[in-house]
This record gives C-alpha cells, structure tokens and sequence, in this order.
C-alpha cells in the first residue's frame, strides 16, 4: 500500500545556495486512525519557527483497519515479553493471575486483530498493526535528510496519543534513536510494562511530555484496574481497561537513564 507523507520547509530555507544552511527537522506522528493531515496547526507553528517539518502517515489496511503505529507493547500483549524495567511487579495481581503480562484487563473490548499480524495476535489487547512502523519511519527520515538539508543535532519527534505512545520507541530503538534530539509526546503514554526509556547509547534524548490529568482515554495517573479494582504501582488503568504507564514512573525512568537524582512534574 502507497501512503501519504506531508513536509514542509520553513521561509528561511534556501533553495538557491549550493551550501544552504541547515535547519532544524520535527517528526510527526498522529493518533489512531488519522494521517499526516493531522499535524496542521503543529507543524505550522514549528515552520513559523524555523522547522523543516515531516508529518508520516501510520499503516492501515485496505480491510478498514485504522492507520497506527506499532510499538510500546501495542502488539506484544500476553507474549511474556514485557521488561517491566520500571516495576517489581508480583506474580500474582491482586489475586488477579490473568491481568499478568496484558496490556489490558480481561473484559477490554478486543480491537480486531489486524490482517498484517497473521493471526499471531496473543489476546484482544493488540490493537494496531503488527508491520514494522519503526523501519517506516527510518525510510521515510533518511530520503528526506538525504534531499534537504537538516540539522543532525537538531531532529525530533512529537505525536498524538497512538503517535505520542509511538515516539518512546523510536527513542528506544537504536535506529531512530541515533538520530533524535529530543521527543515531545501529547497525551500518549507507553503500555504498561514498555515503560523502557531512551536508549543509553544514544543520550542525551530529551523528553517533555504533556498529560490531562482528567484524561479518560490514556491516563497518566496510577489507579485501579476497571476489571479487578486492582491498584499496581506505575499502572493507569482506562476506562475500558486499557493499562499504560504512569506519566510519573515514565519521567522517574527517564531520569534514571539520563543519570538524573531527580524528576518534576507541573500539573496544571
């Protein structure tokens, strides 16, 4: 499948100079089901400000399942697969053995295992595609800054919700990670037990993240699980019974890996 990619270069960018001076690169990513139409207002601001822009569109399919990025633990649900760096989780929750090692509690409702992930799809909680949108995004950055001329020290990335919980792994993910500055995630929070911050061989990344404290659909403060009222430290539970990790413990970690004693949140 072809998809649509949007760019944009900001007014100070020379066309003409065979030398021209390079400017800074924001990479963004949208929400589930979306596309790169989504970073409109975003995008216009950091051209305003001097950005080269690219905004990616995410993998659906032609069977009506929701463009979106893989990643964060989105396809890795009961796979025994989660570092959980962050948590000394029990073996047993609460009593509650079939939460272990889910990115959902057992009465979420099931997305839809999407055709690209050949009926791999462990439990209802994997909810986007299984195809490798890491690898994307690479192909489509190394084209652009192969065309234009960018500001190695200079690239980030920023997303909405699928996309914000999407920028975590390119930050992880030594491919992506080389290249980035800095990542600014917009209510997107990783699943919880992929809280696996930046990767140490590529520091400094910086991070600033930004949460709703009464946001019902990623939240970022720790409660109880919709399903078994259970409470775990580091876990927020949706509505519906989605887990993801505590905007706290995501900060803490990246604190610890960027060899901070310490983290702040504002809430406002």
């Amino acid at each position: 499948s072809e998809y649509t990619h949007r760019y944009s270069l900001p007014g100070i960018y020379s066309h003409d100079d065979e030398d021209p001076a390079p400017v800074p690169l924001l990479l963004f990513f949208h929400g589930w089901g979306g596309d790169s139409s989504d970073c409109s207002s975003t995008c216009r601001e950091a051209s305003d400000r001097g950005y080269a822009t690219v905004s990616l569109t995410g993998i659906g399919s032609e069977y009506g399942e929701l463009n979106s990025w893989n990643g964060f633990g989105s396809t890795q649900s009961s796979t025994n697969s989660a570092p959980a760096l962050e948590m000394n989780a029990p073996e047993v929750i609460c009593g509650a053995p079939e939460e272990n090692d889910r990115t959902c509690n057992v009465d979420a409702y099931e997305v839809g295992c999407y055709e690209d992930c050949s009926e791999r799809c462990a439990d209802g909680c994997w909810w986007t595609t299984c195809k490798d949108s890491v690898q994307q995004t690479v192909v489509v950055l190394e084209s652009f800054l192969n065309t234009y001329c960018i500001d190695l020290h200079r690239i980030y990335a920023s997303g909405c919700s699928n996309g914000a919980m999407f920028v975590y792994e390119l930050a992880h993910d030594s491919r992506t990670a080389k290249y980035l500055a800095g990542i600014a995630p917009q209510v997107g929070l990783p699943h919880y037990g992929y809280n696996k911050g930046p990767n140490k061989d590529y520091l400094p990344i910086h991070h600033i993240g930004f949460w709703g404290l009464d946001d019902a659909t990623v939240p970022p403060i720790q409660g109880r699980s919709s399903g078994t009222g259970c409470e775990v430290e580091c876990r927020t539970s949706e509505s519906q019974g989605w887990f993801f990790t505590s905007s706290a413990c995501v900060t803490a970690k990246w604190g610890d890996v960027l060899g901070l004693n310490h983290h702040s949140e504002t809430k406002v």
